[in-house]
């Protein structure tokens, strides 16, 4: 199960914070290994370690039980001699390797702490999950406790929780919200108390390369990487390069990128910081720069934002399936008609992107036009997204929109004969063919930045040619550490 080890440390960190005990120094196996079964020697006598109270919560006596619920003796209690404890700032807490642990054949004491650790499953909510460890009218002062801080009717599938009990009685709850948090709810008395506890990841820098035989997609899993990075460079690259059409067999493209590492396994990706994407011959290259507010921006090598007026196109990595035409004979109807539009075919549910910044014109039914949105842009130009299954949460008439913000979700809603998007654009009231749209660069960097990011690109440049190099060859899928860090 994913990050139990993490899950684990941060719930104990988590006592220490609110409880104010020290933790006790013990070997990180003894937090999330079960207990090993070996016979004592002959003569040995073990006896039975005085229960603490609660307040200061014995981590060496945790106890681990598959599944949500039920309460869990354990067989057997890994309990270890004691060990003087100093006071340990709380940033820089230290597990120190103690003698070997004693195997108690013991019963387990009845104040000893029982962790719970878990997946939500289908059709799981909180009071499934709390009721047996809780008492009358608690789960309302749960519930009141992450109020401002967690939606506690978003549960979400898959997702780890742990719970802590005491007695049979709640005393801690931790669920991962995200890659970045974890939600830490403890018992207070009557009452209790939420919190957020961020995950601290090893950060590394590594150059990455790799050349598409059949698509970028393809080539990413090649490189034994996750499908992010595919959509990561798209989305940089979105301005100047259509995914769906321009992409060719010898493409290539190099990235720096920062990945997160929790236990030495891969937990996801951070910044880009610098890329290259080669289409049919022509280089495309970004570089990511902060300036003195923390906007984070891509540029090109000279300082020109890649962000411009319109991007290549509304979706990602699908295919058209039908062109911008004045004189079509409609899937449905069979008349021959105009078709000013350019259809995606694509999976139900795939995001629509805004293609540019602008206003919500319209958003709501259109007869054969299915759930469509309308788009009002600057210098008379307007975009439509028509046969959406739906529109984005919180999209509504008179809005502002980004560009690249998703507005709605391709469905087949209207005259349609399977999933897709049609899309079309006007300029001044006239039908216009959107691939054969002329785009405006962006806006460039403040002169006083450019000493600055001049130097970045320098550095950035240098560190892929670095890690690359060592592989005899310009272009070669695979990832060579060029660097490490921590967030």
């Amino acid at each position: 199960m994913r990050g139990k080890k993490r899950l684990g440390l941060v719930a104990c960190l988590a006592f220490v914070l609110f409880y104010g005990v020290p933790l006790p120094t013990i070997p990180l196996f003894a937090l999330f290994e079960d207990p090993i079964h070996e016979p004592l020697e002959e003569g040995e006598v073990v006896t039975m370690p005085e229960p603490e109270e609660l307040g200061s919560l014995p981590v060496p006596h945790l106890a681990r039980q598959g599944g949500g619920g039920g309460s869990c003796p354990p067989p057997a209690i890994l309990t270890q001699p004691q060990v003087p404890r100093g006071e340990l700032p709380q940033d820089e807490l230290v597990l120190a390797d103690p003698p070997e642990p004693l195997l108690q054949q013991a019963p387990a004491d009845p104040r000893a702490p029982c962790l719970i650790e878990d997946m939500v499953n289908p059709g799981d909510t909180l009071s499934i999950l709390l009721n047996p460890y809780i008492g009358a009218g608690e789960l309302e002062k749960f519930t009141s406790a992450c109020k401002g801080l967690f939606n506690v009717a978003s549960l979400r599938v898959g997702k780890t929780y742990r719970i802590t009990t005491v007695g049979g009685l709640l005393q801690q709850f931790v669920y991962e919200e995200d890659d970045k948090g974890l939600l830490v709810v403890e018992r207070k008395g009557d009452d209790f108390a939420a919190g957020r506890i961020p995950i601290v990841y090893d950060v590394k820098t590594e150059a990455l390369a790799g050349e598409i035989r059949s698509s970028l997609f393809g080539a990413v899993e090649r490189m034994g990487e996750k499908p992010e990075i595919a959509l990561r460079l798209a989305e940089i690259f979105s301005c100047d390069v259509d995914f769906l059409r321009d992409i060719r067999e010898g493409d290539s493209f190099r990235v720096l990128i920062k990945k997160r590492f929790l236990d030495s396994a891969l937990a996801g990706y951070s910044d880009v910081l610098a890329a290259e994407f080669v289409n049919n011959g022509k280089t495309y290259r970004g570089f990511l720069f902060h300036d003195e507010t923390g906007k984070a921006t891509y540029y090109d090598a000279e300082g020109n934002s890649l962000r411009k007026s319109f991007l290549k196109a509304p979706l990602a990595f699908t295919r058209v399936t039908s062109g911008f035409s004045m004189a079509r004979r409609h899937p449905v109807t069979g008349v021959v008609r105009p078709h000013p539009a350019v259809d995606y075919g694509a999976p139900k549910g795939t995001p629509v992107m805004a293609v540019a910044d602008g206003v919500v014109a319209f958003n709501g039914w259109g007869n054969g036009a299915g759930n469509y949105v309308s788009l009002k842009h600057q210098s008379g130009y307007e975009s439509m997204y028509l046969h959406l299954s739906r529109f984005a949460s919180g999209l509504s008439r008179g809005g502002r929109v980004r560009q690249g913000e998703v507005i709605g979700y391709v469905g087949s809603t209207g005259l349609s004969t399977g999933p897709h998007l049609d899309f079309r654009m006007k300029k001044d009231g006239k039908w216009i063919n959107p691939t054969n749209l002329v785009n405006i660069k962006g806006g460039s960097l403040p002169d006083k930045y450019m000493k600055e990011f001049k130097k970045v690109v320098a550095e950035q440049l240098g560190m892929l040619q670095d890690a690359l190099a060592a592989t005899g060859t310009k272009e070669k899928s695979g990832a060579y550490s060029v660097a490490e860090a921590r967030p």
